[in-house]
């Protein structure tokens, strides 16, 4: 999978970013923002990465014990606003997942208010892109190495 990132300065979706705790899963909010043909998605241990037409990463959603998470000094990246895009390696149908991830990521947390699936420790060269409201994506050499989420808890 390669990993690319448009800085446009605008979201592709009007939404919120949410951490529902009784079921351990992010979740978004108003629905009704997504414009595009959706029905596959990456895996990055059990959170999905929602992919829309032509490979734009729309949001991530699913299962993600935040509770597990180990509390770290999290440095917070620099980023732009913008569009997240995967080429994938093979044709997924409709309502099927690709894993990314071989090994499971670990979550870490600043107290409570940002929390890092994958590297906490940021790369000497990156791109960080908030691709949809409170979430990062961190891409170094066109993959992806990280995940910054700052979820509304609910």
């Amino acid at each position: 999978m390669i990993f690319n990132t448009l800085s446009t300065g605008y979201y592709s979706m009007n939404i919120d970013l949410l951490y529902q705790s009784n079921e351990y899963s992010i979740d978004i909010s108003n629905y009704d923002e997504i414009k595009e043909n959706v029905g596959y998605s990456i895996l990055i241990n059990d959170l999905q990465l929602e992919i829309g037409d032509k490979g734009l990463v729309l949001y991530p959603w699913g299962y993600c014990p935040l509770v597990a998470s180990q509390t770290v000094d999290l440095e917070i990246p620099e980023y732009s606003i913008g569009k997240l895009f995967v080429e994938l390696d093979q044709q997924l149908q409709v309502g099927c997942s690709i894993r990314y991830n071989s090994d499971v990521w670990r979550i870490y947390n600043d107290n409570g208010s940002w929390f890092c699936i994958g590297n906490s420790k940021l790369p000497k060269e990156y791109t960080g892109i908030e691709f949809c409201p409170n979430c990062i994506a961190v891409i170094e050499d066109h993959r992806l190495v990280s995940l910054y989420l700052k979820p509304i808890i609910i």
